[in-house]
């Protein structure tokens, strides 16, 4: 018997009309850290997908990777939190005339929607025997998993908005997960790419069970929210609250916890549950594996100082931004996030400080969180060069050194002139930033006319004043968006 599980958490969305989120991330890992720490769940048999990793092509390919090699026997989990939303149905399958859309990291009303039907059609695959707990915290999330249809009945009502207040003591930073279906948008592309889907879904006789635990009624908005200072989805916080309360409980008993746990929390949504009997009645995840672990303690949550990083540089208030993003990055531990946090704070030392001699420092931190960084190398070559920091350059030249290493109080004071003549090396940096995309909302730049008015080719960033053309949506050099 194998124990499989796919955790997927999207915090940030390319789409910017997405409001970005503070706890899916955490719920995804809290998640899987849960399944090994304290079910037994073996570490190559968890696979998660975070953020910009979370898109719908990632999301379908580690669907087939938890379904396809699936024996009977085999317990299979998977676990998503993100925006819900809906869109017309085509093919007469819902009751309520809309099929449900998991909102992926590169979702795109136009060209990238992750609808009910498609997700089904690689669950309609899993083999007879074979058992999958599927849990979603999104809106719309009872009716997400089209695959056990036959348990589902929904009809949707009226949304009703986020309650204003009424939430139990520690609960703060409220905010919906459903992204509301923009007026006026082009859906003749996504509708060609849905009849497709339609034409290969599966015949109603391949419907197989499985239990779908959702976060809330279709007519209800699930609640992204800090508890205590800690970011997570109401319904993953409550979950895991009923769990580790209980972990030798059936499915049946959790659920009805988890319920009475976001009821306590006050949060207007009441949890789902659909599917047989059998798996109602069977203990949370299979039962606690052989391998015994204390469950681990929750990962690092940052979702304080991204809210304090946004609402600094919303201000203007850039030292009090980069002294939060020097934090994060002391609080971060995998290298991605580390990445993400250096590559913002060296474009903000820059840009909004013209502090060079700091923003070489975050790019050495980068360096030695990312060795094979090649970005952060190059700006580090261009820069040393502009110094004369000869022990710099052979730093980064050793060929037995991995990563830069600051060696930089001996070296000239950087000056006002040395970013003008970086040229290659600090564009090539902020070509690599625009590229990887930061884990928070990065601050918007206003965009200005060309010079002649007759000349809209190009257009200026007003971060750094880099030309770029009118069509672009992120600055090549420091990496702000443009509004």
């Amino acid at each position: 018997m194998t124990r499989r599980a796919l955790c997927i958490g999207i915090n940030r969305f390319n789409d910017r009309d997405a409001p970005p989120l503070n706890g899916c991330v955490n719920d995804a890992r809290n998640i899987a850290e849960l399944l090994h720490g304290g079910f037994g769940f073996r570490s190559n048999d968890i696979r998660v997908l975070l953020d910009q990793k979370a898109t719908k092509a990632a999301f379908l390919e580690g669907l087939d990777w938890l379904v396809s090699s699936a024996r009977a026997g085999d317990q299979l989990v998977l676990f998503t939190s993100s925006h819900g939303s809906h869109i017309p149905d085509l093919d007469g399958d819902e009751d309520d005339h809309e099929d449900e859309v998991l909102v992926a990291h590169d979702h795109d009303w136009e060209r990238c929607v992750l609808i009910d039907d498609e997700i089904a059609q690689h669950i309609t695959r899993l083999p007879a025997g074979a058992s999958l707990v599927s849990l979603w915290d999104t809106c719309h999330s009872g009716t997400l998993n089209d695959a056990a249809r036959a348990a589902q009945v929904a009809h949707r009502g009226m949304r009703r908005p986020l309650a204003a207040s009424g939430y139990r003591e520690g609960v703060t930073d409220v905010i919906g997960k459903y992204l509301p279906h923009p007026k006026g948008v082009d859906l003749r592309a996504s509708m060609a790419a849905r009849k497709a889907v339609r034409a290969r879904r599966p015949a109603a006789a391949s419907v197989v069970d499985t239990l779908t635990l959702g976060a809330c009624k279709d007519d209800q908005t699930a609640a992204d929210a800090s508890f205590d200072g800690r970011s997570a989805g109401a319904f993953t916080h409550a979950l895991l609250t009923a769990i580790q309360k209980r972990p030798d409980a059936t499915w049946a008993d959790v659920f009805e916890r988890t319920k009475t746990e976001v009821k306590r929390g006050g949060f207007d949504q009441t949890p789902q549950v659909f599917g047989p009997a059998d798996l109602l009645g069977a203990p949370v995840f299979g039962g606690r594996g052989q391998t015994q672990g204390a469950v681990p303690t929750a990962v690092v949550d940052v979702g304080a100082l991204d809210r304090h990083i946004g609402q600094a540089e919303a201000a203007g208030k850039w030292e009090e931004a980069a002294g939060a993003l020097e934090e994060r990055g002391r609080q971060v531990i995998a290298p991605a996030e580390q990445a993400r946090t250096y590559e913002h704070l060296v474009s903000l030392y820059r840009v909004k400080l013209g502090d060079e001699r700091r923003a070489v420092g975050a790019a050495e931190k980068l360096l030695t969180a990312v060795p094979a960084h090649a970005g952060a190398r190059e700006y580090l070559r261009g820069m040393y060069k502009a110094m004369g920091h000869t022990a710099g350059l052979a730093a980064l030249d050793a060929p037995t050194r991995a990563s830069a290493q600051r060696a930089v109080a001996d070296a000239p004071a950087a000056g006002g002139g040395i970013l003008g003549t970086l040229g290659a090396a600090a564009t090539a940096f902020g070509q690599m930033v625009a590229a990887a995309p930061v884990a928070y909302e990065a601050p918007r730049a206003a965009t200005s006319a060309a010079a002649s008015p007759g000349a809209k080719t190009t257009t200026r960033c007003a971060y750094c004043g880099f030309e770029m053309g009118v069509s672009a949506r992120q600055c090549p050099s420091c990496g702000a968006a443009v509004d």
